[in-house]
């Protein structure tokens, strides 16, 4: 389970996938272990290989880890300390890395771990195996945006909120380049590979596209696909039987009568599934279980 502080998903930032991937799963163990080595982590490669369906990743992780060092968040949100109120944080993430020949240790700075742990109800969560098969460093960051505001089923950033958190002030200024490279790919990308789908609509300020509303639900399970096609099995067959009663007719399947208008019980089978399993006629009344 990955479990973020909203602050940090709304913060300013940059990292390649392959960081984001493995500071996610250095997320899960802090929920997991729940011990006082928080902020160590150990990731092995076989695992790494395994959860994102890779292979030969060793020098990549080690490169991304080296990187990592590096990496830092931005944060707008105003808070007090020591006596003085502030409006702008930048925190540090990973303190140190380690290496062997199948391993790899991170250790979060002290400064990062209250945006992994004290929560107090101000968080997403999501499952690491809803981003494992998104490619793009954008769709990741937007996946964990509409998580965010899934309950409410839409969110509103502007173009320059988007730029300022991925940290794309300079980068894909042409707005075709940025819509098709970034919002597109994501968004393509979470439809077809996450448990969300998302549309989106633009609003303009005069000429220029100034922000986008992206509407946000989860996708259908597979098992409520099913109910629902049995659910509307169930009412065409009960439209069907209705009709009949009404018209005094037989209801016949494969030249068989199944139904009888007069008769007392009656059970439909499909197969080894019973669709209606009885029926009991009373004039024009009937009941389905």
């Amino acid at each position: 389970m990955v479990v973020q502080h909203n602050t940090l998903i709304e913060s300013s930032y940059k990292m390649t996938l392959t960081e984001q991937r493995l500071i996610r799963i250095c997320v899960t163990q802090i929920r997991r272990d729940n011990s006082k080595n928080a902020r160590k982590h150990v990731i092995s490669v076989y695992d790494y290989n395994r959860t994102f369906g890779l292979s030969d990743t060793r020098k990549e992780l080690e490169k991304a880890s080296r990187e990592l060092i590096k990496r830092y968040v931005e944060s707008n949100v105003q808070h007090e300390k020591m006596g003085k109120r502030w409006n702008k944080s930048i925190i540090s993430i990973v303190e140190s890395v380690s290496f062997n020949n199948d391993s790899i240790m991170i250790q979060f700075t002290e400064s990062i771990m209250p945006l992994f742990e004290d929560l107090r109800g101000n968080h997403t969560t999501y499952e690491l195996k809803d981003i494992v098969r998104l490619n793009s460093v954008y769709a990741v960051r937007f996946f964990e945006i509409f998580k965010q505001y899934q309950t409410i089923g839409e969110r509103v950033i502007t173009v320059n909120q988007m730029r300022v958190m991925f940290g794309l002030e300079k980068k894909y200024k042409a707005h075709k380049d940025f819509k098709k490279r970034v919002i597109d790919t994501a968004v393509d990308e979470i439809n077809l590979h996450s448990p969300i789908r998302v549309s989106y609509e633009q609003f303009k300020k005069g000429r220029i596209i100034h922000a986008y509303s992206f509407k946000i639900e989860r996708k259908a399970t597979k098992l409520q696909i099913s109910r629902n096609k049995s659910a509307r099995q169930t009412e065409k067959m009960k439209d069907t039987i209705t009709k009949a009663l009404d018209q005094k007719k037989r209801i016949l399947i494969d030249g068989e009568v199944v139904l009888e208008i007069n008769g007392p019980v009656i059970s439909l089978e499909n197969g080894n599934s019973v669709l209606l399993h009885a029926v009991i006629t009373n004039g024009s009344t009937f009941t389905i279980d």
